[in-house]
């Protein structure tokens, strides 16, 4: 944690800029994430930067650190509550640490498409205790876009049955309901930081791996794997987060422009990421000769779902209480 504020600060300053502690410093909305630079979310950031400076004529500026510079998301998640960077966006199992409610959208095999997931993140009752848990944790939401699904991949052969996940050695996030839902499986999940996954594939210490395509695609998974697949298991749930005092501190100009700005942001990268998915996955087909499955065989979905849902719907019931699962179901019109 000291070294992502240490670094953060020096960066600052040697860039001539300062947070909002005095009205005549420049102010900055620092942004760190695990990304690649050319993913969706730093590209709709860099618009945000310069739309943002435009228009508060240059009193506010924003700097992205791309690539974990500055650490990872649990220490980006830790500086925005010590106030030493402004903003983050993450998938949501990291956040769980902080606001165990987040936990609701581990639930494996649950929404039937993203219009769905949509729905559930906009529903008032079902965010209500999670902005909560928000607040509790020093941090401000600004937003849950669900963009895809988790695709998983492998080097050796194509992962299409239940049968296929006996024994594979397969990297995953840190987080207890993932674990479990892979275990459920038959799967041998092994938790690895995201800067530790291409060298585990590479050197055969796990076999495959799941994640959104285009992380996955950015990483530059297809070096290490040949075969991808829409298992569908999870939908992938971005989160953006920011400094509550940061927030605070502003003008009520800024702070509605911030705003603003922030849901053009999510809007921009909304429609890059759905976008690119499919260019992305006809250029494993293409230029890297990848096998890439967009559907698995009739029957397996359910299959896969029929074992996992209950084993992960229990622990996360166990965890933050029948109440949230259950708005999560009425918030969707599912029956249990």
């Amino acid at each position: 944690m000291k070294r992502f504020s240490s670094v953060l600060l020096t960066l600052c300053m040697l860039c001539g800029f300062a947070f909002p502690a005095h009205a005549a410093e420049q102010i900055v909305v620092s942004f760190a994430n695990g990304m690649a630079p050319t993913h969706a979310a730093n590209i709709a950031f860099e618009k945000f930067a310069k739309e943002i400076e435009k228009r508060s004529n240059g009193e506010i500026v924003g700097v992205a650190y791309p690539n974990n510079q500055l650490g990872s998301d649990t220490e980006a998640m830790q500086a925005i509550q010590d106030h030493t960077l402004v903003m983050t966006m993450t998938a949501t199992p990291p956040v769980v640490s902080f606001v165990p409610a987040v936990a609701i959208f581990d639930m494996p095999f649950f929404f039937a498409s993203l219009d769905e997931a949509r729905k559930a993140v906009n529903d008032p009752e079902l965010m209500k205790p999670i902005e909560e848990g928000y607040k509790t944790a020093g941090l401000m939401n600004l937003g849950f876009d669900p963009q895809g699904y988790r695709w998983l991949s492998s080097k050796k052969k194509a992962i299409t049955t239940l049968e296929d996940l006996k024994g594979f050695k397969l990297r995953i996030s840190e987080n207890p309901q993932h674990r479990a839902l892979w275990t459920s499986l038959g799967a041998t999940p092994t938790p690895l930081a995201n800067s530790e996954r291409y060298t585990a594939l590479q050197q055969g210490t796990v076999d495959g791996q799941e994640n959104v395509m285009e992380n996955a695609y950015n990483t530059k998974m297809y070096e290490v794997q040949d075969y991808f697949m829409n298992t569908k298991h999870i939908t992938y749930i971005t989160t953006w987060l920011g400094d509550p005092k940061f927030y605070e501190s502003l003008k009520p100009e800024h702070q509605k422009l911030f705003m603003e700005l922030i849901g053009q942001m999510r809007a921009d990268f909304l429609e890059m990421s759905i976008a690119r998915e499919e260019d992305l996955l006809k250029e494993l087909e293409t230029k890297y000769k990848k096998t890439v499955i967009r559907e698995m065989p009739a029957g397996e979905y359910e299959r896969w779902a029929k074992i996992a849902r209950p084993v992960v719907e229990k622990m996360i019931r166990g965890k933050i209480g029948d109440d949230l699962v259950d708005k999560l179901y009425r918030a969707t019109g599912k029956t249990k």
